[in-house]
């Protein structure tokens, strides 16, 4: 269930008062979702050298930490349909923006691997173009991997939705963006070998659709959105900063 920070159900009627404001939101969330996307797989062209983890999990990090910090201000930059869902969890995000962002950011990592495609050589573009894959070679099960991606994704959301938190922005300083970038960074560096890291099921469903490679793909669905859910109802009733001294005499 949907509901405000208030505790009502929040469908987006407040948001159709302003649809240019909606429009460039919805826009920038697809920028910025095919921004990623694309950088994401082209992370894994088969060029000599590409694919090292650190390689990967720097260029993926930096990526969502500069897209954040250029495009937040429009509409939020989710450009991830967890981080969506954990932002609707915490009554942030109302169901109809929360669907239309989904549809865009899903949209987006199509471009975004369209681009990849188109500018990759096709005996370099990789299974599946760049699609995660379960590292199986090792040994890694589709539980391990799941596991990997539900608790990976549960910290992303975690630190997403706790330097967005308006009563305690003044701890971090604006540095959001940098943080979230180097908890990507972190997540990529521990789970590349394990599940090759989604944390994003539009950024595995790109490659997915366009490739026609589904293996495990149910995985980069179910272990991300799980994760996002149980740090948005983690963080909404135990975590959330309590408003400022001067905001609650004001509002008794």
């Amino acid at each position: 269930m949907v509901q405000s920070s208030k505790g009502r159900i929040d469908w987006g009627y407040n948001d159709l008062k302003d649809l240019a404001q909606l429009g460039r939101a919805i826009i920038s969330e697809f920028l910025g979702t095919a921004i990623l996307v694309w950088l994401a797989t082209a992370t894994c062209a088969q060029f000599r050298g590409n694919g090292e983890t650190v390689h990967v999990s720097l260029t993926v990090g930096f990526t969502v930490a500069t897209v954040i910090q250029t495009l937040a201000h429009v509409g939020g930059c989710h450009i991830n349909p967890a981080v969506t869902l954990g932002f609707v969890i915490m009554g942030k995000t109302s169901a109809l923006r929360a669907i239309l962002y989904v549809i865009v950011q899903l949209a987006g990592a199509v471009a975004g691997t369209e681009i990849y495609k188109i500018t990759t050589p096709e005996n370099l573009r990789g299974i599946g173009l760049c699609s995660n894959r379960v590292n199986t070679a090792a040994g890694v099960t589709a539980e391990q991997a799941l596991v990997v991606e539900i608790v990976l994704t549960f910290c992303l959301v975690l630190v997403i939705l706790a330097v967005s938190d308006k009563n305690r922005r003044p701890h971090h300083g604006g540095t959001g963006p940098f943080i979230e970038g180097l908890t990507v960074c972190a997540a990529f560096l521990m789970g590349l070998r394990y599940s090759g890291v989604s944390l994003n099921p539009a950024r595995s469903f790109g490659p997915a659709i366009l490739s026609n490679y589904w293996e495990h793909h149910w995985i980069y669905w179910v272990g991300p959105l799980s994760g996002a859910a149980i740090a948005g109802y983690m963080y909404r009733n135990w975590f959330k900063a309590p408003k400022p001294q001067k905001e609650q005499n004001a509002n008794t």
